[in-house]
């Protein structure tokens, strides 16, 4: 189950606790993140304590994330020869 999603934009943000930082949890993580880019679903990790300490640097990696998509849209639609590449947002950001 993702902690958020946004269909409009394909768009998974996971709140990662400190289990997150457990090599075998990472591993998991990862290829649950290629399976949702697979799937044209990018993921956006952060930390627990940066949304309870820093929520305006999440805000600004979501907002980030977001206008990603909408420029990659933006490009599909005005020129469907040129695939943008999609990249999982955040990666390794945060653990």
């Amino acid at each position: 189950m993702l902690d958020f999603y946004c269909p409009g934009h394909k768009l998974a943000v996971e709140v990662d606790g400190g289990v997150h930082l457990e090599q075998e949890q990472q591993q998991s993580d990862k290829v649950r993140d290629e399976l949702l880019l697979e799937l044209g679903i990018r993921t956006l990790r952060v930390t627990s304590d940066d949304v309870e300490t820093r929520m305006e640097l999440v805000l600004s990696a979501i907002e980030n994330a977001v206008s990603e998509s909408t420029s990659n849209r933006a490009t599909i639609e005005t020129n469907e020869s040129e695939t943008p590449l999609l990249h999982a947002s955040g990666e390794g950001a945060g653990g």
